[in-house]
């Protein structure tokens, strides 16, 4: 692509807001179709690293639409994705359950199998370069100091990474390989565990084997690959553990949760019950009756699944909720769907009574 066709596609986005201090990074919006996008000012390396991974669909990694190259800069225009970043989510919640730990961690290592199959090392894995979506998948951003694996090089041309994160070999002992990535997901899992670094308090518990081989000091003692880390972590889960998590891939249950699993099923259930008995009932009316049953039935049954389920951040866009706190709207959410829940099964048995 020409620098003319560059600065002419750039022109197509309209600025919303800037997302950090300096400017590098902004949301916008497109002019010719009102979607949103993230474009970030990244240095001539990021760009070589960006262009292989544009088009990719993954759940687990942005969307990249475009590498654009102008005025002797570089720009990469991916998929704005909403959510919140891990590190703000340990903070606000404190040590995670194991469940959550390892549904987070398996997105993760789907992100770095693409990565590691395109020869890209992350090499900067860290809770805050992580994102929970809205919908309670992980996904892996900020490519800002990935290399590409060279052969016949012995160590990295230049030190980066985040101290306490990354592996050893990043500060000049060897040359990172996939290896240095499972290091820093170790250390991420030790964090939402414990709340604190491996050096400061190492977790001891069901996943301790699992995060003592992601951070051993010799590479070639640690998982060799990222589906062969994400096989340890299915194994951890056991067959209840798995079977929960299947859950996870269906709209509404992102997160794995046993708590939102168990109030979708409930609410749901009991809304499908009570849209039955509505049926039955509005076959003895006209076929106007009818529906107008047929309609407030639907609303009846996906009204808990949204609430219960907080589907693509249906409590948080609701004005009166935006100015409250995470978990302050969780209790609104939860308190929604139970009214909704009694009301659905009153008005079931009511019906059956009649």
């Amino acid at each position: 692509m020409t620098v003319l066709a560059a600065q002419y596609e750039l022109e197509q986005y309209k600025t919303l807001e800037k997302l950090d201090k300096n400017g590098n990074v902004r949301l916008a919006r497109d002019i010719r179709d009102n979607s949103l996008w993230v474009i970030k000012a990244i240095s001539e390396s990021a760009a070589e690293t960006y262009k292989r991974i544009v088009g990719i669909s993954c759940e687990s990694l942005p969307y990249i639409r475009d590498v654009l190259g102008a005025d002797g800069n570089y720009y990469v225009i991916e998929k704005y994705a909403e959510g919140s970043e891990l590190i703000k989510i340990i903070e606000e919640k404190g040590n995670l359950p194991v469940y959550m730990v390892t549904y987070i961690m398996k997105d993760i290592c789907d992100a770095m199998h693409i990565l590691h199959s395109k020869g890209i090392i992350h090499r900067d894995i860290t809770p805050s370069n992580i994102i929970i979506k809205n919908n309670g998948r992980a996904m892996l951003i900020d490519m800002g100091i990935s290399r590409i694996k060279k052969k016949d090089t012995t160590h990295d041309t230049h030190v980066l990474g985040t101290a306490g994160y990354a592996a050893p070999e990043q500060f000049g002992f060897a040359q990172t390989d996939v290896t240095a990535d499972i290091y820093a997901c170790g250390v991420i899992m030790n964090v939402m565990l414990t709340g604190k670094l491996p050096a400061d308090e190492k977790y001891r518990d069901k996943l301790d084997y699992i995060i003592d081989r992601c951070i051993n000091i010799d590479p070639k003692e640690r998982y060799h690959s990222a589906g062969e880390f994400k096989a340890a972590l299915i194994r951890s889960e056991g067959i209840m553990g798995r079977a929960i998590n299947c859950f996870g891939k269906l709209p509404g249950f992102g997160g794995g949760g046993f708590e939102r699993a168990a109030a979708v099923v409930v609410y749901t259930i009991a809304a499908f019950f009570f849209a039955i008995a509505v049926l039955c009932l509005a076959r003895l009316g006209s076929k106007y009756d009818f529906l107008m049953y047929i309609m407030f039935s639907i609303f009846v049954v996906l009204m808990p699944f949204l609430i219960a389920s907080n589907y693509l951040g249906f409590i948080d866009r609701m004005s009166f909720t935006k100015n409250l706190s995470k978990r302050f709207r969780q209790i609104i959410c939860y308190i929604f769907a139970f009214c909704e829940f009694t009301v659905s099964l009153f008005l079931f048995l009511y019906f059956f009574a009649m």
